[in-house]
Parts: structure tokens; C-alpha cells; sequence
């Protein structure tokens, strides 16, 4: 079952999230032998707006993190509003698995910096 979270991200910003991933049974999930895909969209049926950067992050202790990545030149470029995403995980085998989806709101910001306003 998809997880469903919703997010909040501030206009001309970076944004990260850091996901700790763990099996339907409460066991880590490793997740350096899959690849992940985000894109956001205004709404399902449109165009995608922009991606998001979506890397696992191996470290001594864990390998079952993963980050979502939006940079302050994306979010600089975004009108703010409402948007949909979700994250797809492909397996080294080929199979896809939709892992989060939900909401993303651009909050507008009063100072944008290095912008041309």
C-alpha cells in the first residue's frame, strides 16, 4: 500500500526530506539496489512541473534512507499552490512500486534571494 503524506515547501528555497524506509513488517529495507523517481505535477492530467532529486543515502549505520532533493533554483521558478507527486522505486528486477504520494504545497516567500524581482 502506498504511503500518502503531504508536503509543505517554501518558495526559493532548497528543500530535503529524509525518508527512513522499512519493510511492511517493521525490517529495515535496503534500498541501495533501487532507483527512485519523483515528478510533480500541477494536477495528474498536465505536464510535469518539475522533479524532484531523489538519492539513497548509504552510511555506516544505514542504507535504507532516502532523500527527496528540491533545489532553490527549482523552487524559485514554482508558482505557489497546490501540486500532486508521488515517488516510484524500481528494483533491480525491473518491477515499479509507487512508495509515497500526496500533496505538495508552494508556500510563497517574501524574500527571494539572487532573484531578479
Amino acid at each position: 500500500m502506498t504511503t500518502k503524506a503531504n508536503l509543505y515547501v517554501d518558495q526559493g528555497v532548497d528543500y530535503l526530506i529524509s525518508l527512513d524506509l522499512f519493510t511492511n513488517d517493521g525490517q529495515e529495507f535496503f534500498a541501495d539496489d533501487k532507483t527512485f523517481y519523483c515528478d510533480v505535477k500541477k494536477v495528474f492530467s498536465e505536464t510535469k512541473s518539475f522533479s524532484m532529486e531523489a538519492r539513497v543515502v548509504t552510511t555506516d549505520e544505514f542504507t535504507n534512507n532516502l532523500e527527496l532533493f528540491i533545489s532553490t533554483e527549482t523552487t524559485r521558478n514554482v508558482a505557489p499552490g497546490k501540486y500532486t507527486y508521488d515517488v516510484l522505486m524500481v528494483s533491480s528486477n525491473g518491477g515499479v512500486s509507487k512508495i509515497l504520494e500526496g500533496l505538495m504545497t508552494i508556500i510563497p516567500t517574501n524574500t527571494l534571494i539572487g532573484a531578479n524581482t
